[in-house]
């Protein structure tokens, strides 16, 4: 082959790849808007960013879509411009219809179609940088509005500019079944929406998922609750270790904080890590173990389990308990949501499948989107030996396990449980505790007793081998400082305050 032969060969195909529609679709358009995106990221301020992707993308798409119309040659022929013109808003339409129905599938028969996301992720690797950032940190929904507004936008450029070209883009039966079909898909997905929204769809998905425990309160990083006044004790050697349920390590290290005296030569988060550790006796689940283990000196936590008592008996170790405040056991449930009041029976029968649909409970014809805890945390341990007691667990629906690294979604129609002190951080939020036999979990039902779903927490030793300085700092609890400390923080005392 001669020599002028391949360089018009070559020439020929790099006109091609330069004019050709598909590849202005499908590599062009896609590397301008990535390349922007991942400057955005790196220029554009996280709080202003959200809506920076759909705005510059919209903005550069007409640009390309009216410069590739104006400054080069149109093909004739529908599969050569009208189509492609189509092709992505056909996709991103029908993957908007697909979503949409995956998510009823979820909601109304707790089948989870997996494939969905398959088919999303085969359809966009041209796209793949913004695929995965826009759905993972705005969620899919946005994704799929985001694809359909640049390229409609890039097909509007460039329709406007075809005809100031006096160009023709397709025939008027050609266009017409185009927007025909872009519309169809459409209107499936507007009345999709229209038929699930926002009872069970879009609010399951788009609602504001919440992590219980949240972090409240970290004395590793300098917070801390002030006491009232100057404190009435100092430890300055022998510290007592301190370790216990996750719930209680704001009361615990807001003491150690300010009664323990730091040696000069221990930095501060040395000398927290080892007297008041958030590592392993951060866990409630394995606190008495550790305890009798003698990992640690004191916990604080609730009332031991069965399992609890007989390790410390096999170990020859008695303990001493000593109650210094209280905390309530809440379910949540959406604001909107007409039901206000529980019992404990319905509870049980709720998260045992045996009650499915709020109406059983005076609510309105909506499924019960249960949520549920690590197995691990404080709200777990309690929900399945104090209340559901011999009630077995049912499997959660399968929207919820998509969002099982959270403790709580706040769906219209869920509902979820914790330990008052983290569900306090939701009440802003439309976010409601739901009040139990009638009894709302107010702080004087909760210091009176009438809330049914209240539990003491205590300090617990080995009562014969108590740690110097540990019964100090008991007693010192127990004083008006101490109760005061347990009360600013947020639990409620166990002794009334002078």
């Amino acid at each position: 082959m001669s020599e002028n032969k391949l360089t018009n060969i070559l020439l020929a195909i790099l006109s091609h790849l330069r004019s050709n529609l598909y590849i202005w679709i499908l590599f062009y358009v896609p590397v301008v808007l990535q390349v922007t995106m991942i400057a955005l990221v790196l220029i554009v301020p996280s709080k202003t960013f959200v809506a920076a992707p759909l705005v510059m993308g919209v903005i550069i798409a007409a640009a390309m879509g009216y410069f590739r119309a104006v400054k080069m040659e149109i093909a004739d022929g529908y599969f050569r411009t009208c189509f492609p013109l189509f092709l992505p808003l056909f996709v991103a339409a029908l993957l908007i219809d697909l979503n949409w129905i995956a998510a009823i599938a979820v909601v109304d028969n707790d089948t989870y179609f997996g494939f969905i996301n398959f088919l999303l992720f085969i359809t966009n690797l041209h796209f793949i940088l913004s695929a995965v950032y826009i759905s993972f940190s705005m969620g899919v929904p946005y994704y799929l509005v985001y694809l359909l507004a640049v390229y409609g936008a890039f097909a509007i450029a460039f329709a406007i500019g075809a005809l100031r070209k006096k160009r023709r883009i397709a025939s008027g039966r050609s266009l017409f079944f185009s927007v025909f079909i872009f519309v169809l898909l459409m209107a499936l997905a507007v009345s999709l929406y229209t038929y699930r929204h926002p009872k069970a769809l879009l609010n399951v998905l788009t609602k504001e998922a919440y992590d219980l425990p949240p972090v409240v309160y970290d004395i590793h990083s300098g917070k801390a609750v002030s006491l009232r006044g100057e404190s009435t004790i100092s430890i300055e050697s022998n510290w007592p270790i301190i370790g216990g349920a996750a719930a209680f390590y704001p009361i615990y290290s807001s003491a150690a904080e300010v009664l323990f005296k730091r040696p000069y030569n221990l930095t501060h988060n040395q000398f927290a890590g080892i007297y008041y550790p958030r590592g392993g006796s951060y866990d409630g689940r394995y606190a008495y173990e550790r305890l009798i283990n003698k990992d640690v000196d004191m916990i604080l936590a609730f009332a031991p389990s069965d399992a609890d008592i007989e390790m410390a008996r096999k170990n020859n170790i008695e303990l001493q308990i000593t109650p210094i405040g209280r905390e309530a056991f809440v379910i949540l449930s959406n604001e909107v949501n007409p039901v206000h009041s529980l019992t404990v029976d319905q509870i049980q029968k709720i998260y045992s499948d045996e009650i499915t649909n709020w109406r059983e409970v005076g609510g309105e014809n909506e499924k019960i989107l249960t949520f549920r805890q690590f197995a691990d945390s404080d709200s777990q341990i309690i929900m399945e030996r104090v209340v559901m007691k011999d009630f077995p667990f049912a499997k959660p629906p399968s929207i919820a396990r998509m969002y099982n690294n959270k403790g709580y979604r706040n769906a219209d129609n869920a509902i979820g449980y914790s330990l008052k002190f983290f569900a306090e951080t939701l009440q802003k939020n439309g976010v409601r505790q739901l009040a139990i036999n009638g009894v709302e979990p107010k702080r004087e039902n909760i210091q009176n007793g009438s809330y049914p779903l209240v539990y003491e927490f205590y300090i617990v030793t080995r009562k014969n081998d108590v740690a110097p300085n540990a019964q100090k700092l008991i007693d010192w609890f127990l004083s008006d400082q101490g109760q005061a400390l347990i009360e600013d923080v947020g639990y409620v005392p166990i002794t009334s305050i002078k």
